[in-house]
C-alpha cells in the first residue's frame, strides 16, 4: 500500500523513507493507532537512532539537524474532505503566527484520499500524483526530475 509511493519517493527526490507499520483497529483499539504512529516518528526523530540498523541515513546532512530550525509543513485536504476546513485553518495560523513555512494543497472533487493509499480511483489521479510529488519536493527543498515517470 505504501511501498510504491515511498519508492517513489526515494528515486525521484534522493530522499530516505521510513515505512514503520503501527496498531491498527479493531486488534487495537482508539487510541492505540496514533499512539503507535507517535512512537515511530519520535524513535525516528532522535538523532541516536541514525546509526541503528532500522534506519540508514545515507544522504542526511547531519549538519542540518543540530540547529532548532522548524520544519516546513505541507498540508493536502480534498475539497470534499471532513477534515478540509481543519487542514485550511491549520495552515493559516502557522503562517499567520510565523511558526513555520506552509504549504496548503486542496485537490478538486476528492474527498479524504491521498496517492499514498488504498488504491481507488480517486486515489490515482495524476493531479494527484503530482500534487503529492510536488509537495513532499517542497517539503524536502529539492528539485525532482519530472521527466521521470514512475511505474506506479
Amino acid at each position: 500500500m505504501m511501498l510504491a509511493p515511498a519508492r517513489g519517493f526515494a528515486a525521484l527526490l534522493g530522499a530516505i523513507v521510513a515505512c514503520p507499520t503501527y496498531k491498527v483497529a479493531p486488534e487495537h483499539p482508539f487510541p492505540a493507532p496514533m499512539n503507535s504512529a507517535w512512537e515511530a516518528v519520535t524513535w525516528l526523530s532522535q538523532p541516536d537512532n541514525f546509526d541503528s540498523a532500522w534506519f540508514t541515513p545515507l544522504n542526511l546532512d547531519m549538519s542540518s539537524i543540530k540547529g532548532y530550525h522548524l520544519p516546513r509543513v505541507q498540508l493536502q485536504a480534498g475539497e470534499l474532505d471532513c477534515l478540509r476546513d481543519d487542514a485550511v485553518v491549520y495552515a493559516k495560523v502557522l503562517s499567520q503566527t510565523g511558526v513555520a513555512e506552509t504549504r496548503l494543497d486542496v485537490v478538486k472533487d476528492i474527498g479524504h484520499v491521498s496517492w499514498v493509499t488504498f488504491p481507488v480511483p480517486d486515489a490515482h489521479t495524476g493531479e494527484l500524483k503530482t500534487m503529492t510529488l510536488d509537495g513532499m519536493a517542497w517539503l524536502l527543498q529539492r528539485e525532482r526530475d519530472r521527466n521521470h515517470k514512475l511505474q506506479y
